[in-house]
Formats: C-alpha cells, structure tokens, sequence
C-alpha cells in the first residue's frame, strides 16, 4: 500500500514538474512526511529525510523535464548557464542551514512555504513583463538566494525561477522551459548537501546520508515516466486554470503541515 503511494505520488510529481516548471518536491515531501514513519524512519528526521529524497527524485525529473521543453524550444540555455554557478552554492548553503534547524522549523518553513505557494497560483500573479535580465550580478545574486530557499524546502525552485523570469520579460513558456532544466543543479547540490550533513545520523542500509534510496528509486520511476506529459501538457492545456487545482490541494497540504506543529 506505502509503496503503491509513493508510485502514484512520483506520477504525480513528474506531471507538475513538467507542467509548471517545478521539481516536483511540493507534491513529494508532504507525501513524504505522511509515509516515512510508518517506514521506521525516526520523528527527528522526517523532514531532512523527506527534503534530501525529494532532491534527489527532482534529478532525473529536471532532465527528462527540460529536454521534453528543449525540444520545443523553450529552454534558454545561455539564461541557465549564467544561473547555474548561483544555483550550485545555494544547493550547497541550503544543506549547511538544514544541519542546524530541527524537524519543528524545517517543517514550518517548508508548510509556510507551500502556502504562499498556493496563495499566489489561487490569486494570480502580476504580469510585470517587458524588462530586461541586466547585470551578471543580480542574476547570481538571485540564483543563490532562489537555490538556497528551494533546496531548504526540496524543491527545484521553480515557484521563485519562473515568476521572477517572467517579471524579467521572459515569454512564460521560456521560463517554465529554463526553470526545469535550472532544477538540475539545485537539486544536485543539495542532495549532496544532505548526503553529507546525513552521514553517521542514519544507520539503515537503505539510506545515503539522510536520502532514502529506495523511497527515491520508486518516486524517481513514476516521476521520469510522468514528465514528459506534463510538458507536452503545458504546451496543450490552460495553465492557469491547472495552477488553481494545483493551489487549492496545496493550500489543504499546507494547513496539515502547519496545523500539525503543535503536536511537536
């Protein structure tokens, strides 16, 4: 039954990354959260073993994700390449903050998190279009500060990446494109992060510092074989009316999650 869950959960993950240029941890960690005690997994590290999982199904997701939008040319390389060494230290900040918060603010920060994220796709977000990415500064500036906050939260980023390319006057479908393909190195650096900070904190085989490898594998197959539809989707459907389905079930998950502190 867990395992079926978690099937179905990665499914459901590829299909919003591919469809909204996200990495797929707003869907995988609160899922994560629910499942992972009935796993032996201890309360103490429910959300930095659910952060660290979600990172690294986001991996072979972000790849299959961007190349479905690469081959409809919405992927701005160049854009990615200027973001990336931003993306890499902020993966890599992301894991050194998460070594010194408990479960308690990791799961308050990442149920904070979700429900703005859910605000902003009900309410819709400003079309602010029409002003140019300037210097090399800001967008390292910003790529570090967008990789630090999604890796905190395990996700690929693209809540931030996207409306902040868009503000910037990137065609929308671009920037889904390049956000997808940018959850690659957050993902990459983070999951490594929490690799590291996890080492000697989980003794069960089936973990690599604080990633559950066989929870990963299992989402990371429904995950890959979903993303290219929902890529395909988001050149096909109506986004926004998909953005507040998406908002309203986040909104629920992020009233438990926050709701469920005060039991901690």
């Amino acid at each position: 039954m867990i395992w079926g869950l978690l099937l179905l959960a990665g499914l459901l993950a590829g299909t919003v990354a591919g469809l909204l240029g996200v990495g797929g941890g707003l869907i995988t960690v609160p899922i994560m959260v629910w499942l992972l005690p009935q796993l032996g997994v201890p309360a103490e590290q429910v959300m930095h073993v659910a952060v660290a999982t979600a990172l690294a199904i986001i991996i072979p997701t972000a790849i299959v994700s961007a190349r479905s939008h690469h081959q409809r040319g919405a992927v701005d390389w160049s854009l990615f390449a200027r973001f990336t060494p931003g993306l890499l230290l902020g993966g890599l900040l992301a894991a050194a903050i998460a070594s010194l918060l408990p479960r308690f603010w990791m799961q308050f920060l990442f149920g904070t998190f979700l429900l703005l994220v859910a605000l902003s796709m009900l309410l819709g977000e400003p079309r602010l279009a029409g002003r140019a990415l300037i210097s090399r500064l800001e967008q390292f500036i910003v790529a570090t500060l967008i990789a630090s906050w999604a890796a905190l939260v395990g996700t690929g980023g693209g809540t931030l990446t996207v409306p902040y390319l868009y503000w910037r006057g990137v065609a929308l479908r671009t920037a889904v494109g390049t956000s997808a393909a940018c959850g690659l190195p957050i993902a990459l650096a983070g999951m490594l992060g929490f690799v590291w900070i996890g080492l000697g904190e989980t003794a069960d085989e089936a973990f690599f510092g604080y990633v559950q490898w066989q929870v990963a594998g299992l989402m990371m197959l429904g995950s890959v074989l979903a993303a290219p539809w929902g890529a395909k989707l988001a050149h096909q459907l109506p986004v926004p009316v998909l953005k507040k389905i998406l908002g309203g079930v986040m909104l629920l998950v992020a009233g438990r999650l926050l709701w469920g502190l005060q039991t901690l």
